[in-house]
């Protein structure tokens, strides 16, 4: 596999270590998020194909947890009886990276403190779920 494939390796094998990257093939269309479409060999012998999004900086300013939000949107789709794609995987250390940018998107003092404690309340909510 080629080495711009490495980080999509990493990411099929975070949800099943068995897990076998075998194509990946970018998607044209996605203004707000950088859409790849992955195929894998799952240990079942069974291939699956999957969507990536990886959001810009315009979304993250917007929502830095954009990701934890659509995921969580989704699985309520989903449970619902909804036609909607399964969500697989996001990624929580990821999910944090946005705080050191949280200065730099706020436009004013008010807004950089609205963002900080939306990320402390979606941190303490992360690690509740965990805890379980």
């Amino acid at each position: 596999m080629e080495s711009h494939n490495r980080p999509f390796e990493r990411l099929v094998q975070r949800i099943d270590p068995r897990n076998k990257l075998l194509r990946t093939g970018g998607l044209k269309g996605g203004v707000s998020a950088q859409v790849t479409a992955l195929e894998i060999e799952r240990s079942d012998g069974q291939t699956r194909k999957m969507i990536v999004r990886r959001h810009g900086k315009a979304d993250l300013k917007q929502n830095p947890h954009i990701a934890a939000d659509e995921f969580k949107l989704l699985q309520i789709l989903r449970s619902a009886g909804l036609a909607a794609p399964r969500p697989y995987y996001w990624d929580l250390c990821a999910a944090l990276r946005p705080v050191s940018k949280i200065a730099e998107w706020a436009e004013d003092a008010l807004r950089e403190k609205r963002m900080r404690d939306g990320h402390r309340l979606f941190i303490t909510q992360a690690f509740d779920k965990l805890a379980g």
